[in-house]
């Protein structure tokens, strides 16, 4: 996964706009737009503050093989996988899932699942250092 495409989901998860995400990291919903896209990459300074904000280390966003969260357990993964499912289930079998009264697309449905996906993943680790402090503590 691309920096731009990371950057993306975490901003989808949190249901903020470019705009917003832009004043988050300093800089305009323009040059958020050119990561999202891959143009461009972000300077560290503004990767710093979106891993600040998210709560992911900085290098889930930058390093390809690096998987936020990595602190989840298998039985953490497995929750979330299972949450995926009843998800696309969800969207798979809804009716009423349409753009401008067209069904919606399968490219659409991948987009929103990703979205989902690291949502749950970023509320997972966030609930794991609100509830178990010490563990997760950073120094």
């Amino acid at each position: 996964m691309s920096i731009g495409s990371k950057i993306k989901a975490l901003r989808e998860s949190a249901g903020l706009s470019q705009a917003e995400l832009g004043k988050i990291a300093g800089v305009t919903d323009k040059a958020v737009s050119t990561w999202e896209n891959d143009i461009k990459t972000p300077r560290m300074g503004a990767i710093q503050a979106i891993a600040d904000y998210f709560r992911v280390p900085k290098s889930y966003i930058v390093d390809d093989d690096v998987e936020e969260g990595s602190n989840l357990t298998s039985h953490d993964k497995r929750d979330i996988a299972k949450d995926l499912a009843a998800f696309k289930e969800t969207l798979e079998n809804g009716e009423g899932l349409m753009f401008d009264g067209d069904p919606m697309s399968e490219e659409a449905k991948a987009s929103i699942l990703a979205a989902i996906e690291t949502g749950l993943r970023v509320v997972k680790v966030m609930n794991k250092e609100k509830y178990t402090p010490k563990k997760y503590k950073k120094d």
